[in-house]
Formats: C-alpha cells, structure tokens, sequence
C-alpha cells in the first residue's frame, strides 16, 4: 500500500470511529457558532473635513455617516455626502437595517442598511444634535434639536414638538432613555439636565444638573452622571474635579466598571488613575468595545486605546482628515 493511499485509509478510519462524537459536538457548539457569528457594528458621524474652510462653510467634504464592521481599521461612507451627521442610532430587531441619522438638515431614515434614505422632516426641524430609539416602542423617536425636543410616534414619518416645562432658549446636547422604564427620558440642555417620567410630554429639572450640560450617563436609579460646558463633572448630584487643572469645556462622559471617563477640549480625564494625553484633544464622543475605548474627535477622526494597559498609547484609527461629533456601536449578526 502506498503512503497516500495508507494516509486516505487512515483518515477515513477516524472519522468512522469518530463519527459519533463529532456528531455530538456537532450540536454541542452550534449555539456558540451563532454567537460568535455577531460582531459590533461602528458608526461614526462627520460634520465635515477637518480642514480651515469648513469652519467658515466652505468645504464638507467627507461629512456624513460612516460604518466600520473590522473594529476602526477601514471605513465606508453611508447614504448622503455633504450633510452634517451629528448622531446616528438603529433598530435593534432590525439587524442594522433600519437606521435613523440627526442630521443639519433633519432626520433621514434608511430601512436597508444605509442604501437609500428619506427624509422624513421639514423646514421646522434642523441642526438635530441627537436622536434616540425607544427600543422597546421602536415607532416612538426622540430627537434633541438646538431649538427643543420633538418626537415621533410613528417611526418617523409625523412629528411634534414636546418640551413643556423646559424655559426657552432650548439648546439641547443629548437625549436617553432610562434602561429600566423607557418612558423616563433625560435632556441635556443649556438650561440643565431634565428628566421626563411620562415619554417627553412633561419635563422637571434634575437637583444639581444646572448650567450647561453637555452628556450624562443613565444608571438604573437615573441620572447617575453628567457633565457640562464649564469642565464640571457631576457623579450622582455632587460636583468632583477628575483634575485641578482640567481646564475646558467637557463634552462626553462615559463609565467602565468603577470608573467614569470625561472627554472634552483639552484632553481625556479620568475619575481613578491618569489617563491624560496630550494627543487627544476634542474629544467629543466615547463607546467601549471589550477592552478598547474608542473616542471620536473634532481633531482628527477616530481613535483607540487599550484600557487593559495604563501605558497604552492612543492611535488614530481611521477618518484623520474629518470632525467626527458622534461615534456608536451597534450589535449586527
């Protein structure tokens, strides 16, 4: 017998006394494989070239929203180009199908995965800051506009304005919703913070959250933290310095096990430990995929950093040439 046909009969020996137990595995790891064949989606939301002419409206080239399936190493452009993208958020049910953008211009919406959109407001509603998805009423969409907070109760297609109890001029930063009970809502405003117990039709303020709030973490309780435009950081009502000398305005906030994370101007500041860096300024917008943070920038695109290492160096990771206001993750099978 030759050595390649000793080699075929070898192998087809296993696998007839090993038949039973693959079979076995078989369906032992398929739940797994289904698992492992989810991936997080990024989104990140441009309002324009990172260039001199586009702070005085004379280049948006690359604004808009972009997609990345390969965790920030390579990029693809969504729908619209030329258009201010400032938040971005998705079904859940709809496996990154439909997807909803707050744009300069309004709202756009595309139900297959950001091949076409519609635009689904009119000349009342622009400069849209953020939008939000009660994903356990997908129709109802709360959007926080530099002139008050409106919302749908269709998926999109009709809205209305709903703020009562909030004193004009209503600039709002950021929107949420409770995890527990979707219809508490939060608005970060220039006013303050403010919560809503019954679906945006009545706002009261929330003690401590005064001046101008800038983002703000929803915990299980409500608002747990926040921050503002004067480099505040609120933790649970009390005001806290993450530095003395953490001078600027702070734009994001975000929180990883026991420790929050602020992001704004100058740099990146956290609650236990340094993690300053002189590289990072403008930070704008911060998620959490395993152990990397990603922070979208007004400065230069999107970067990353290794959180499980406290020497870790951020790298820029895609879209250096844009100001990128928003970035989110989304799970997609």
């Amino acid at each position: 017998m030759s050595r390649k046909s000793g080699l075929r009969y070898h192998v087809a020996g296993v696998r007839k006394i090993l038949f039973p137990f693959l079979t076995l595995s078989f369906f032992i790891l398929h739940p797994s494989s289904l698992i492992l064949a989810q991936h997080t989606r990024l989104y990140a939301c441009a309002l324009a070239s990172d260039d001199p002419a586009a702070f005085m409206g004379g280049s948006s080239l690359g604004s808009g929203l972009w997609q990345s399936d390969d965790t920030a190493k390579t990029w693809k452009q969504l729908g619209w180009k030329h258009v201010k993208c400032y938040s971005v958020d998705v079904v859940n049910n709809s496996n990154g199908k439909i997807i909803y953008q707050s744009c300069g211009n309004g709202v756009l919406r595309s139900t297959d995965a950001g091949v076409n959109w519609k635009l689904l407001t009119d000349w009342r509603v622009t400069e849209v800051m953020d939008i939000v998805i009660d994903q356990q009423e997908p129709n109802n969409i709360y959007i926080a506009t530099s002139d008050g907070i409106w919302k749908s109760d269709d998926g999109g297609n009709t809205w209305y304005e709903t703020d009562i109890g909030i004193p004009y001029p209503i600039f709002v930063s950021r929107i949420k919703i409770d995890p527990v009970n979707h219809l508490n809502v939060y608005a970060a405003t220039e006013n303050g913070l403010y919560e809503s117990k019954d679906g945006a039709a009545l706002w009261n303020k929330v003690k401590g959250g005064s001046g101008a709030i800038r983002d703000m973490i929803i915990g299980r309780s409500g608002a747990e933290a926040w921050v503002d435009d004067d480099g505040g950081c609120y933790f649970n009502g009390a005001k806290h310095f993450i530095r003395a000398d953490s001078l600027g305005s702070f734009w994001c906030i975000i929180k990883r096990r026991d420790r929050y994370l602020a992001g704004g101007a100058r740099s990146i500041f956290a609650s236990k430990g340094d993690f300053e860096s002189a590289d990072l300024k403008n930070i704008h917008s911060m998620t959490i995929i395993g152990g990397t943070l990603f922070m979208a920038s007004l400065d230069g695109g999107v970067w990353r950093k290794n959180l499980l290492d406290n020497g870790a160096i951020p790298i820029q990771t895609g879209l250096p040439d844009l100001q990128v206001w928003r970035i989110k993750t989304v799970e997609i099978e």
